[in-house]
């Protein structure tokens, strides 16, 4: 079994490096595709690329951010796997794996074609910004970034290859894609790490958000101040990876009666 990884970011240069020599260690390989980076994200990665034969530079490209663009990577390079193999379609820049997911992925029961990461959701604070200095943009001060959200949240990163999927154009992922396993994956999630990393989060959003993307509202008064929360809210990171949750923010598996009729479905090679 092999994976297959795409990262598709903009303006990370504080955090790739992290994502990227992390992942290349159980990715066999993974696709970078810049989406317009002007911060030297895309340098940095073209420096990675030269040095780990695991990291394909495959291209930038400034159009406006949409989830499909990751399908361009996937169509582009589907070729490479194989029946067996997995894709960790979203290997987002800004999450960091604690573990290697390749002993969960060859748990996963033959029926479960899609795989969830369960999230440790770090945020700045009001009191960070106060008590210490977040004015630099690298190197990220992971040791700094200590609280985190009292609820994961859970999203799919990874599907099995199968020759027959495609990932249509235009969707922001592919089509059948498959039942979703109820058993997480564990990553670390810094989306907010720094005063001029959130003051570009919020332009690159603000732009995604004017060209049609639907999520995001937070930076539509183009705030990052509106980004950060109060130490009240959160949970503190004892540095033990012992972390205490209230549950999900979100629900991740289809309904019963849903996911009966995928079993049906794929198990007759109707689905692919």
């Amino acid at each position: 079994m092999k994976i297959y990884a795409i990262c598709l970011a903009k303006n990370e240069v504080d955090i790739i490096e992290y994502c990227l020599r992390y992942a290349s260690v159980w990715a066999e390989k993974i696709i970078v595709y810049d989406n317009g980076s002007t911060d030297g994200t895309w340098e940095l990665v073209q420096k990675l690329a030269a040095e780990n034969s695991t990291i394909i530079a495959w291209k930038q490209d400034g159009k406006p951010f949409n989830n499909y663009l990751r399908g361009e990577a996937f169509e582009a390079h589907r070729h490479l796997a194989q029946q067996g193999d997995w894709w960790c379609f979203r290997l987002d820049a800004d999450e960091l794996y604690l573990q290697d997911p390749r002993p969960h992925l060859l748990a996963t029961l033959a029926h479960y074609h899609v795989v969830a990461k369960e999230s440790v959701e770090y945020v700045l604070t009001h009191e960070d910004i106060a008590e210490y200095d977040f004015n630099q943009l690298t190197p990220v001060q992971f040791d700094l970034i200590r609280y985190y959200m009292p609820l994961y949240y859970a999203e799919v990163r990874f599907f099995r290859h199968r020759d027959r999927l495609r990932w249509e154009v235009g969707a922001t992922m592919p089509r059948f894609m498959g039942i979703t396993s109820p058993n997480l994956i564990r990553v670390q999630h810094y989306q907010y790490r720094s005063i001029p990393q959130m003051k570009q989060r919020v332009e690159v959003r603000f732009e995604a958000r004017r060209h049609g993307h639907p999520n995001w509202q937070k930076v539509d008064e183009r705030d990052w101040r509106k980004l950060l929360f109060h130490r009240s809210q959160a949970c503190f990171d004892k540095g033990d990876n012992n972390w205490h949750f209230q549950g999900s923010v979100n629900k991740y598996l289809t309904p019963w009666y849903s996911y009966w009729a995928k079993r049906v479905l794929f198990g007759l090679g109707i689905l692919p």
